[in-house]
């Protein structure tokens, strides 16, 4: 099927394919702008090991073995990366924060940036201030939960966090366009989909045939003209405007054999 073909369906069934399109864009626009506009931010911290007190041996040798550790690439930054997202940090911070910040829909991330000791922890939520306090509280707390554990390694603040000025999402413009595509091919499935259930048999035959006449240039009367036989013919009692007629007929039922000449048959009767 060539795409003068698609044309011409899209113009017979155009408000079907309108329909569908304006439906597909404007229910992609009403849920885009449900969705409430999240705010993300960042903060880093250096996993790095305890500053050793002069003249205390232990302490040296322990921030020795810790060096040594981080060099060969244990996963001690993924331990931390793991308290930090635990429900106890994210409590505690809570109620660093008390009872007239609204966590409700803030979530904690963190990971470990690759090939580094860089620790970065992140809190996406619908209001940016919130979402700064949130990530500067997580943060502190974790650095006293590290502190109590006594261990060889310490977390450094490195960069403060900071209130995001824009959304991080839903991205609507990607959203609105993909809806868009989407009802644009929904339009014209609807269109061909429409018109191949309303056709009968003949009527798609016709419909083949008018549209092959359309492409290749050529008229319904040249078209038929060219199946007329090349010498006139005669009948008995025949009318002029009969051949006329016939040939209308012929295009309506798809037909499109010329007609018989009738000379020398003579009228049932006579025989």
């Amino acid at each position: 099927m060539q795409p003068r073909h698609y044309l011409l369906i899209l113009r017979k069934r155009w408000l079907i394919a309108l329909f569908a399109f304006l439906a597909t864009s404007l229910t992609t626009v009403y849920l885009v702008s449900q969705q409430p506009s999240i705010y993300e931010s960042n903060a880093t911290f250096v996993v790095r090991p305890r500053s050793a007190s002069a003249g205390t041996g232990g302490v040296a040798d322990d921030t020795l073995r810790a060096t040594d550790t981080l060099i060969r690439g244990v996963e001690i930054n993924t331990t931390y990366a793991t308290i930090v997202r635990s429900d106890r940090i994210k409590d505690r911070a809570e109620e660093r924060l008390g009872p007239d910040v609204d966590t409700s829909g803030a979530s904690v991330s963190s990971k470990v940036i690759t090939e580094t000791n860089i620790l970065e922890i992140s809190v996406s939520g619908p209001d940016p201030e919130t979402a700064r306090a949130l990530t500067e509280a997580v943060g502190l707390e974790t650095v006293e939960y590290v502190s109590e554990l006594q261990y060889v390694f310490e977390l450094e603040p490195l960069d403060p966090p900071t209130a995001s000025s824009s959304p991080v999402a839903p991205n609507r413009p990607l959203t609105i366009a993909t809806g868009i595509v989407f009802g644009v091919a929904l339009a014209v499935g609807a269109a061909l989909v429409t018109e191949a259930l309303s056709r009968s048999p003949a009527s798609a035959r016709l419909d083949a045939q008018v549209v092959s006449a359309l492409l290749s240039n050529r008229s319904y009367d040249a078209d038929y003209d060219d199946l007329e036989p090349d010498h006139p013919t005669t009948s008995f009692g025949h009318d002029p405007g009969g051949d006329d007629l016939d040939r209308d007929h012929r295009i309506r039922t798809g037909n499109t054999r010329a007609p018989r000449s009738r000379v020398g048959h003579p009228p049932m009767g006579d025989r």
